[in-house]
């Protein structure tokens, strides 16, 4: 066996904003895409066993902690959504063929991560 070096991982390897951005923005679309299914099996399980109704509206409305944590969920799709748009945008941006010199991608990245959370912030005022 050859005494070779180790190419860089992730301990080794120090994160960029570019690539923190891109890798968030993979996580973002699984998490929405996984998500929309999730949503679209409750709502074809809702209209076929619609006599459930009220159970799924009893856990809504009686106890609060469940209240609480779908609308934290609630809120974190809502910010995962803003973050994935705004990213996106960015990538059709990039697809005409602008901004694509190593600062601009810095600053752009920095631009996505900033105006997703003032937009954010704006929404939940």
């Amino acid at each position: 066996m050859k005494n070779r070096p180790l190419s860089p991982h992730l301990t080794i390897y120090k994160a960029q904003i570019t690539s923190l951005v891109s890798i968030f923005h993979r996580i973002s679309g699984i998490c929405l895409a996984l998500t929309a299914i999730f949503l679209l099996l409750v709502f074809s399980m809702d209209i076929v066993l619609s006599e459930y109704y009220l159970s799924y509206s009893q856990i809504f409305t009686i106890q609060t902690y469940a209240y609480w944590f779908f609308s934290s969920l609630g809120y974190l799709l809502l910010s995962l959504c803003i973050f994935h748009v705004s990213n996106g945008i960015r990538h059709l941006i990039w697809d005409t063929c602008v901004g694509l010199e190593s600062r601009n991608v810095t600053n752009t990245g920095i631009l996505v991560l900033t105006s997703s959370l003032l937009i954010l912030f704006f929404i939940l005022l």
